[in-house]
């Protein structure tokens, strides 16, 4: 026996009929479980508390509170923002990597590191020689 005749005496159709729908419902399985993995993440994020009803300690940030610190930085004058991280660059030498000088000015506890670097990196006081290495490019003010 062999060919169609040999598939329909094996239950060859159901088989393949069943091993389609399985693989079609993991698929569908796996889709729907990484459209939801931002849930899932949030939840491990703000912990077991959440179970208990409890607030997290930590909220999440909102856009209100990104679009608030936009603001804040736009206060700020570039100079304001070149006279505090200068002494930081300063500090790391000649050249240096910015993950460095973000490293520093979060630990001293500037606002907004990666704004502030952007905003350096814009206005050309932060000039890349290569290989994310950066350097000052405003004279000392001494």
């Amino acid at each position: 026996m062999y060919g169609f005749e040999a598939i329909t005496h094996y239950n060859g159709w159901a088989m393949a009929l069943a091993g389609s729908l399985i693989v079609f419902s993991g698929l569908v399985v796996l889709t729907t479980v990484i459209s939801q993995l931002h849930k899932v993440l949030l939840f491990f994020e703000n912990g077991v508390a959440s179970l208990n009803n409890k607030k997290s300690s930590t909220p999440a940030r909102t856009t209100d509170t990104k679009n608030a610190e936009a603001e804040t930085l736009q206060d700020l004058d570039i100079n304001q923002i070149i006279s505090l991280y200068r002494p930081l660059a300063d500090k790391l030498g000649e050249s240096f990597e910015l993950t460095q000088l973000y490293e520093t000015s979060q630990s001293k506890g500037l606002p907004h590191p990666h704004l502030s670097i952007k905003e350096l990196r814009q206005s050309a006081a932060l000039l890349p020689l290569g290989d994310g290495i950066f350097y000052w490019n405003q004279p000392d003010e001494n």
